[in-house]
């Protein structure tokens, strides 16, 4: 098999959808696609984080956010960023970007339990967006998914 798909997926703090999406595309996928994460301004990773991703039997454990200053000067086939579409996110020559404007679960407060379920949603949309983006990449090399 030819070299893997590297993907790179960004938001703000890397510490909740950016942290689940990498976990996702990597359970679903590693024989095909390298995986990594970042942040602009990495905080820890949130627990609910790996929490729900336990409910799909992915580990997260020992995943840890990371600067986007940590891959600088690498190559990645893809982009994606992941929330705030009016961030500025730093150029990665030759790649193919793609924003999934999907809700930051780190944004909602109140109680317990609609924490829990704004995770439970980012997680949904992610999985979603990331099996749609497997298929179309897997189609046709340059494909535009979802």
């Amino acid at each position: 098999m030819a070299d893997k798909t590297r993907v790179l997926f960004l938001c703000t703090t890397n510490a909740g959808a950016s942290q689940m999406a990498e976990a996702i595309l990597t359970s679903l996928a590693a024989d095909r696609f390298e995986v990594c994460s970042a942040g602009l301004t990495p905080v820890p990773v949130h627990p609910m984080a790996e929490e729900v991703m336990r409910h799909l039997s992915v580990d997260m454990a020992g995943m840890q956010s990371k600067p986007v200053s940590a891959f600088a000067g690498q190559a990645f086939d893809w982009v994606i960023s992941i929330g705030d579409a009016a961030t500025a996110w730093p150029d990665a020559d030759g790649a193919l970007y793609l924003h999934w404007d999907i809700a930051d679960p780190l944004l909602v407060g109140g109680h317990v339990e609609d924490i829990i379920e704004a995770f439970m949603v980012t997680r949904n949309d992610l999985y979603r967006h990331i099996r749609s983006f497997i298929t179309a990449v897997g189609r046709k090399t340059g494909a535009s998914p979802t």
